[in-house]
C-alpha cells in the first residue's frame, strides 16, 4: 500500500539531496510501503537517519523548516 511517511535526521546527520539540505531542522518525505520507503533511506542515506514516522497528524512543530523534500519510492 503506498502511503506518506515522514524521515527526520539526527542532530550530527546532514545531507545534501537534489541541492536540498537535509537536517535535524527539516523533514523529508517520501512516499510508498513502510519498506520501500526505509529501503530508499537506507540507499540514499545508510544509517544516518533518525526516525521514521507516518505523514498523518505528525506534528512537525520541533521542524522549523519543515517539509523540504518529496521522493517517491514506489518509481
Amino acid at each position: 500500500m503506498t502511503e506518506r511517511w515522514h524521515f527526520t535526521f539526527g542532530q550530527t546527520h546532514t545531507h545534501s539531496y537534489n541541492g536540498v539540505t537535509l537536517d535535524k531542522d527539516s523533514v523529508l518525505e517520501v512516499i510508498g510501503s513502510c519498506d520501500e520507503t526505509r529501503a530508499m533511506m537506507f540507499h540514499l542515506f545508510g544509517p544516518k537517519w533518525s526516525m521514521q514516522y507516518k505523514a498523518d497528524g505528525h506534528d512537525l512543530k520541533y521542524f522549523p523548516r519543515g517539509v523540504v523534500a518529496i521522493i517517491d519510492a514506489t518509481t
